[in-house]
C-alpha cells in the first residue's frame, strides 16, 4: 500500500513538472542570478526589457542590469548607461549614464567607448570635451567601431581637438564608408564633390552618394539628385534626379521638398502639376524654407493649382520678405503700390522697394527711383531718384536707362545734357525697349546730342513701330505720306497710321480720318472720316475738332447742322486753331453778319497765311462780297492786326 501511494505521489509530482517546466527553468535562472551569476542576470534583464517569456518591464530590466553591472559585466554596464541616458526604467541621469559607459569602456567595450566619444564630441548633456572625444573615439575606432571612425573623420574635418586635416578625415571616412556606414559614405562624397583634401572627382562623389542614398540616407539622396540634375559625374538625368529628390523630400529634407516642388511646377523630370508643386512648397515653407514661401506667393498670386488669392499671396511674400528674401520684398512693394491683396499704401510700397533695392535688385531700384521722382510715399527727391535709377541702369535695366535718358533730356534733377541723354537712350533702345527706340529715333531726327542722322533715326523708328510703339508708327506713317526718307506710299502710310490710331494715338486718329476724307491710300469714306475725327476730337485734337465743325457746316458725311458746327469750331478755336477762330469770329458772329468787316476778313486771311493754313476762306460768299473795295490804309491796319494776332498766339485777334 505504501509503495503504491509513493508511486502515485511521484507520478503526480512528475506530471506537475511537465506542465510547468518553463517556470522551473525561470526559477532555476533566478536562483542562479540571485547567486550572483552576472551573465544570467544580464539575460534576465534582457528578457524583461524585451518581454521575452516574462511580462515586459524596463524597471525589472534595469534592476537586473544593475546587478550584473555591479559585478563588472561590461555589456550590462553598457546597457545600464543606455537606460540612464534615455530614462528607460530609471530616472534620466546623465552623470550615472556616463559613469556606467566609462566603466564598460575601461574594459574595452567598443560600443561604450564610441558612445563616450560621441557624448564628449557633441557636448550632449555635458560640456564638449574634444580631448576625451578623441581618446574614446580612437579606442573604439581601432576596434572597428564605424560610428567612432565617422566621428574621427568629422573631428579632422572641422578641427575639433585636432588640427584640420582632410587627408586624415578622408582616411577615417573611407574606413567607415567601406564598412557600409551611410553617413561616412555621404561625407566622402562631399570631399570628392568639393575637392577637400583630394582632387575634385565628381565620379567618385556620385559613387559614394549613391551608396549612401541606397541605404536611405536623406542628405545623400538630395545631393545625388542635385548631381544628376547638373550632369556631374554622370550624364544629366532629370528623371533619376527627381526620384532621389522625392525620396529625400519624403524624409523631410526641406531643400529637396523645395526642389521637387520646382520640378512639378516647371514639369522638369516629372509630369507638370501645380497641385503637387503647391503641396511640396507648403511642406518646405512650414519648415521655414524661405524660397518656398516666395514661390507660394507666386502660386497664389497667379492662381496656379489653387484659386487665385492675392491676400494669401501677400501673406507668403511677407513671410519671405521679413526673412530678407529680395524678390518677395519687391513683390510685396508692388502689391502695396497697386493695392492688390493689401490696402494700397505708397509708404509701405516704398519701404519694401527700398529693402529690396538695398540688396541690389535692379527692378526694385528702378521702381524706388520712380516713386522718389514722383513724390510717392515720401517727399519728392530727384537727387535720390537719380541715384537709384543710375544703379539700376548700370545693371542694364532698360526702363531705368530710359528714365535717365528722359531726365537728362529735360534737365530734371540733373543738368540738361543731350549727349548723356542720347547715351542712355541708345543703351535702352539696344535692349529692344520700345519707348527708348522711339525717343532715340526722334533725338537723331532733330539732332539732340549729336548731328542729325535721318537714316539712323528712321531705322530706330521702324524698330519701335514694328514693336508696337504708336508714336513711332505715326512717325513712320508720316514718312510714307510725305515721301521723306522713304518712297511716298499712301497705302503704307494709312496702314501705319491705323496701327497707331487703334492704340489711341490722337494724331494718328486724325491722320486716318484725313486719309478717309481725301481717299488717299484707302477708299474715300466721309462716314469713316467722321468716325475717326470724332475719336481724335474727343481726345482733344484741335484739328479734328475743326474738321468736325467743317463737316457739320457743309453736311459732309453727316446731316448739316450749324449748331454742331459751331460747337466744334468753338472747341478748336479755344485751342488756338486759326481757321476755327476765323469761323467763330466771322461766319458764326451775329454782329459780323449784320455788318461785315472787310478789314477783319483780310486780317484773318493774313493770319491763316502766316500760320501755313490753306483754308479756302474765299470760298465763302460773304468773304468774297465783303473783301471788295478795301483801302490801302485799311490793308495796313489789317496787316498790323494780323501780326498782333499771331504774336499773341491767336489770343488777341479783335479790331484795333
Amino acid at each position: 500500500m505504501k509503495r503504491i501511494l509513493l508511486f502515485i505521489f511521484i507520478y503526480f509530482l512528475g506530471l506537475g513538472n511537465v506542465q510547468s517546466s518553463k517556470s522551473v527553468v525561470n526559477s532555476n535562472r533566478h536562483l542562479l542570478a540571485e547567486q550572483s551569476d552576472a551573465i544570467v542576470q544580464l539575460q534576465i534583464g534582457q528578457d524583461y526589457h524585451e518581454g521575452n517569456g516574462v511580462p515586459q518591464s524596463d524597471e525589472q530590466a534595469a534592476k537586473w542590469f544593475l546587478s550584473a553591472a555591479n559585478q563588472g559585466l561590461a555589456e550590462a554596464q553598457l546597457k545600464l548607461g543606455y537606460m540612464y541616458w534615455n530614462g528607460i526604467g530609471v530616472f534620466k541621469n546623465i552623470d550615472e549614464s556616463i559613469k556606467w559607459y566609462r566603466l564598460a569602456a575601461l574594459q574595452g567595450n567598443s560600443l561604450a567607448q564610441g558612445q563616450l566619444g560621441w557624448i564628449y564630441l557633441y557636448g550632449d548633456g555635458v560640456p564638449p570635451d574634444f580631448k576625451n572625444a578623441l581618446k574614446w573615439s580612437s579606442l573604439a575606432a581601432k576596434q572597428g567601431n564605424v560610428k567612432a571612425m565617422h566621428n574621427l573623420g568629422r573631428m579632422y574635418t572641422e578641427g575639433m581637438g585636432v588640427k584640420v586635416s582632410y587627408p586624415d578625415a578622408i582616411a577615417w571616412f573611407r574606413s567607415a564608408a567601406e564598412k557600409g556606414f551611410a553617413k561616412s559614405q555621404y561625407n566622402l562624397g562631399i570631399t570628392y564633390a568639393n575637392g577637400l583634401g583630394t582632387p575634385r572627382d565628381y565620379k567618385e562623389a556620385i559613387k559614394w552618394y549613391r551608396l549612401s542614398a541606397n541605404q536611405g540616407y536623406a542628405l545623400a539622396q538630395a545631393n545625388l539628385g542635385w548631381m544628376l540634375a547638373k550632369g556631374k559625374g554622370e550624364p544629366k538625368n532629370l528623371q533619376e534626379s527627381s526620384k532621389w529628390y522625392l525620396l529625400a523630400a519624403e524624409q523631410g529634407i526641406t531643400n529637396a521638398q523645395f526642389l521637387i516642388g520646382n520640378r512639378y511646377y516647371n514639369g522638369f523630370g516629372l509630369v507638370q502639376s501645380y497641385e503637387q508643386a503647391l503641396k511640396w512648397y507648403l511642406r518646405a515653407a512650414k519648415e521655414g524654407h524661405v524660397p518656398a514661401m516666395h514661390n507660394l506667393g507666386v502660386i497664389y498670386r497667379e492662381g496656379q493649382g489653387v484659386d487665385k488669392d492675392l491676400s494669401h499671396a501677400a501673406n507668403w511674400f511677407h513671410s519671405a520678405a521679413v526673412k530678407g528674401w529680395v524678390d518677395s520684398q519687391f513683390n510685396l512693394g508692388l502689391m502695396f503700390a497697386k493695392g492688390e491683396g493689401v490696402p494700397q499704401s505708397d509708404e509701405e510700397a516704398i519701404k519694401w522697394y527700398r529693402l529690396s533695392a538695398n540688396q541690389g535688385l535692379a527692378q526694385a531700384q528702378t521702381n524706388l527711383g520712380w516713386m522718389l521722382a514722383e513724390g510717392k510715399g515720401e517727399a519728392q527727391n530727384h537727387e535720390e531718384a537719380l541715384k537709384w535709377y543710375r544703379l539700376a541702369a548700370d545693371q542694364g535695366v532698360a526702363n531705368a536707362q530710359y528714365a535717365l535718358a528722359r531726365r537728362y533730356l529735360k534737365g530734371t534733377g540733373v543738368p540738361q545734357e543731350y549727349d548723356t541723354a542720347l547715351k542712355w537712350c541708345r543703351l535702352a533702345a539696344e535692349q529692344d525697349y520700345v519707348q527708348a527706340q522711339a525717343l532715340l529715333g526722334w533725338m537723331l531726327s532733330v539732332g539732340k546730342g549729336g548731328a542729325k542722322d535721318p537714316e539712323e533715326a528712321l531705322k530706330w523708328y521702324q524698330l519701335a513701330a514694328k514693336n508696337g510703339d504708336p508714336t513711332a508708327q505715326y512717325y513712320l506713317g508720316n514718312r510714307y505720306y510725305d515721301g521723306v526718307g522713304l518712297p511716298q506710299n499712301f497705302q503704307k502710310a494709312f496702314q501705319w497710321f491705323l496701327l497707331a490710331a487703334e492704340q489711341g494715338d490722337e494724331h494718328a486718329m486724325h491722320a486716318v480720318g484725313t486719309l478717309y476724307f481725301t481717299g488717299k491710300g484707302i477708299k474715300k469714306s466721309e462716314s469713316e472720316a467722321f468716325k475717326w475725327f470724332n475719336l481724335a476730337a474727343d481726345k482733344g485734337s484741335a484739328e479734328s475738332q475743326y474738321n468736325l465743325g467743317f463737316m457739320h457746316y457743309k453736311g459732309l458725311g453727316v446731316p448739316q447742322s450749324y449748331t454742331k458746327a459751331k460747337k466744334w469750331f468753338r472747341l478748336a478755336a479755344a485751342q488756338g486753331t486759326p481757321q476755327a477762330q476765323f469761323m467763330i469770329n466771322t461766319i458764326f458772329s451775329k454782329s459780323f453778319l449784320l455788318k461785315p468787316d472787310a478789314k477783319l476778313l483780310y486780317m484773318w486771311l493774313l493770319v491763316l497765311q502766316k500760320s501755313g493754313v490753306n483754308s479756302g476762306v474765299f470760298d465763302y460768299p460773304i468773304v468774297q462780297s465783303a473783301f471788295l473795295g478795301l483801302s490801302q490804309q485799311e490793308i495796313v491796319i489789317a496787316e498790323s492786326m494780323a501780326e498782333r494776332c499771331v504774336l499773341s498766339k491767336y489770343k488777341n485777334c479783335g479790331a484795333q
